[in-house]
């Protein structure tokens, strides 16, 4: 009887602790669906967190994207006010030239006056050294004879200076002021001097005989030698023509030298006739 009561009371305690662990079994599942339940809600939040944060440096980057094109489009906007601006001001001095443009007109007969009192304009100077040579003697009247002791000879050379202009004072200028051409016509250069230099006479040789002497007249005679013969080389050596060319470009600095003239008008040139 005593046995029998000491089972049921063990299978009552063995029922009362595999109650008590399949309840503690119980609770410790719950605790841990709740446990794993919890977590993926977190793990859950996490991510919506991770997906906003993402979403937000998306836009932040969309933003300075949009931000720069602005910047870009506001200094665009700036260069073409600024390009604005100095089209206003350019048509607006344009304007004003046009308002108060200052009429310009030459005056043909003061300049010709002014140029016709230069006169004689020498341009070139041509400086030469030249020999004059003098040998003859005198024949007989009735034949084609040397006369004895008639020989004389001379030889001498001088140093002297051509110079070489135009004669201003035929200077013809008109001027079309509906063409804005101004025309001068000029007169063909000629040789304004040929000058000996006296201090430089110097003979080389003399020899004259006693039915033949030297005379000052042979000396003239052969001054006029070598001027002729100097003259006859500057013509050759192209003088006449530096002097024309130089004229006209002397001339053409004095008319555009005068206010407005070289803007607003044409110079031409030709020879008088």
């Amino acid at each position: 009887m005593k046995l029998k009561t000491k089972l049921i009371a063990a299978a009552g305690g063995m029922v009362l602790l595999l109650t008590g662990i399949t309840a503690a079994y119980g609770w410790h599942r719950n605790q841990m669906n709740t446990l794993r339940t919890e977590l993926t809600m977190e793990s859950e939040k996490a991510q919506k967190m991770d997906a906003a944060i993402s979403e937000l440096k998306a836009k932040r980057a969309a933003l300075e994207i949009d931000n720069q094109a602005k910047d870009e489009q506001i200094r665009n906007q700036g260069k073409k006010i600024e390009a604005f601006q100095q089209n206003v001001e350019d048509l607006k001095k344009q304007i004003d030239d046009l308002l108060f443009e200052e009429v310009v007109e030459f005056d043909v007969e003061a300049f010709t006056e002014e140029i016709q009192s230069i006169s004689e304009l020498a341009t070139v100077e041509y400086r030469y050294t030249n020999i004059g040579l003098m040998d003859e003697s005198k024949k007989f009247s009735f034949i084609d004879w040397k006369k004895p002791f008639s020989e004389k000879l001379l030889i001498v050379s001088m140093d002297g200076i051509i110079k070489a202009g135009t004669d201003l004072s035929k200077v013809k200028i008109d001027c079309d002021e509906d063409k804005k051409v101004i025309t001068i016509s000029l007169p063909e250069p000629t040789i304004l001097s040929n000058e000996l230099n006296e201090d430089s006479f110097e003979a080389h040789e003399e020899k004259d005989s006693v039915w033949n002497r030297l005379t000052l007249d042979d000396s003239a005679e052969l001054r006029v030698q070598i001027k002729e013969k100097a003259q006859q080389n500057a013509i050759d050596n192209k003088v006449l023509e530096e002097a024309g060319s130089r004229a006209q470009q002397l001339i053409q600095k004095l008319i555009e030298a005068l206010p407005n003239v070289r803007e607003q008008y044409q110079i031409e040139f030709r020879k008088a006739i």
